[in-house]
C-alpha cells in the first residue's frame, strides 16, 4: 500500500483458481484513471484508498447462469454451496455496499 500512497509504481501477481497458482508479476503505473476489480477489491485495508468507490450487484438467477456459463457443472455445485455464500457474508458483514459512492443492479 505503501507505493499506491505515494503514487509510485508498483506489482502484484494474479491469482489464478483453475491451477491454484500465482502468475506473472505484473507492474502498474501511475496513470490518470486507474480500474480496480475484483470481488475483494474493496477489502478494509484498501477501501479508503479509491476516489470513487462502485458496487455491482447482479441478480442471482443471472449470477447463477453466468457462472454455469463459465465454469460448467462442475465447478457450478462449489460456486453456489461455497464461494458465493462466502462473498455475500463478506459483503454483508463488512458493509460494501453501503460503504460505496454508486450501486448498479444488473
Amino acid at each position: 500500500m505503501d507505493n499506491i500512497r505515494k503514487k509510485e509504481v508498483f506489482s502484484y501477481r494474479r491469482y489464478n483458481c483453475s491451477t491454484c497458482e500465482f502468475g506473472a508479476p505484473v507492474r502498474v503505473f501511475r496513470k490518470r484513471l486507474n480500474i480496480v476489480e475484483g470481488s475483494y477489491s474493496l477489502h478494509p485495508y484498501l477501501i479508503d484508498e479509491y476516489d470513487l468507490k462502485i458496487f455491482l450487484h447482479i441478480d442471482e438467477e443471472k449470477q447463477k447462469a453466468r457462472i454455469f456459463e463459465r465454469n460448467g457443472p462442475e465447478m457450478f455445485e462449489r460456486f453456489i454451496n461455497e464461494w458465493i455464500p462466502l462473498e455475500n457474508r463478506y459483503f454483508c458483514e463488512l458493509k460494501i455496499p453501503q460503504k460505496c459512492d454508486l450501486v448498479y443492479e444488473l
